[in-house]
């Protein structure tokens, strides 16, 4: 992947505008299923402050760390599904955390400034935390080509197909039966692109007790539609399980 494409994918990108609108989405689709405005309303206040807290149960860190050190390790026999899936029961996963959002946000802008250390730092940051974010992975990868360290470039472009590979294996996105499966929205953007298409309009549906996000999208070099859909199952549950326990404190005498 040229460092050019990766330049064109995120010049312009705006992912502020992207995080709250999935929010909304979110809440709307919340409330439509029982939950409760107190709750909501709760959880606006934690979310938009970056403060999402940390959960004491239920987390399970020891196969993603195992599979964490082999894909370090370069180790081209990971399954970067297990690998993805992993992350998701982990006390690591938030997959509506503002702090990494406005990371992702800085590390975007330094990148299409060509402030390159910046943007390495950013990403180094998300990645502490999240080595599963593409973006970070994408743009490690772009600016290493610039600074001519292949090594370092190869290694963030391994990690970054292998994630994208493991998604688009999950199915062809063309119903809710073969929709790609994502851990976190910012999946969807990538696959997107990596396709060839753009937004144009977004839905949150539910059918046969799944949740999916439904794209309509566009290819601007030649005005093709289609269709996309993705399985947001994970990343819906992790946010109405964590409504629930935010519930649950702030009901405790």
């Amino acid at each position: 992947m040229t460092s050019k494409r990766v330049s064109r994918y995120f010049e312009g990108k705006n992912l502020d505008e992207i995080f709250h609108e999935d929010e909304k989405k979110r809440y709307e689709f919340i409330l439509s299923h029982g939950m409760s405005l107190f709750v909501i309303l709760i959880l606006l206040s934690i979310t938009f402050t970056g403060c999402l807290s940390k959960q004491t149960v239920g987390y399970n860190d020891t196969q993603y760390n195992s599979l964490l050190k082999r894909v370090k390790a370069f180790d081209e026999s990971v399954d970067f599904k297990a690998f993805r899936l992993s992350y998701t029961e982990t006390s690591y996963y938030k997959p509506y955390d503002t702090e990494t959002t406005n990371l992702r946000n800085a590390m975007i802008k330094a990148f299409n400034n060509k402030q390159y250390d910046t943007a390495l730092k950013n990403a180094q940051s998300i990645l502490n935390k999240n080595y599963i974010d593409i973006d970070s992975h994408l743009v490690s990868q772009a600016i290493y080509k610039e600074m001519n360290n292949s090594d370092k470039s190869d290694f963030h472009g391994f990690v970054a197909a292998g994630l994208v590979k493991s998604i688009l294996d999950s199915g062809d996105g063309k119903s809710p039966e073969t929709a790609y499966l994502v851990i976190d929205v910012r999946e969807e953007y990538v696959i997107m692109w990596d396709l060839g298409f753009k937004l144009e309009r977004q839905f949150l549906m539910e059918t046969n007790n799944h949740s999916y996000d439904k794209m309509d999208v566009i290819k601007p070099e030649t005005g093709e539609t289609a269709v996309l859909y993705f399985n947001v199952d994970i990343p819906l549950k992790w946010y109405i399980k964590y409504i629930k326990q935010i519930g649950s404190i702030n009901q405790t005498p």
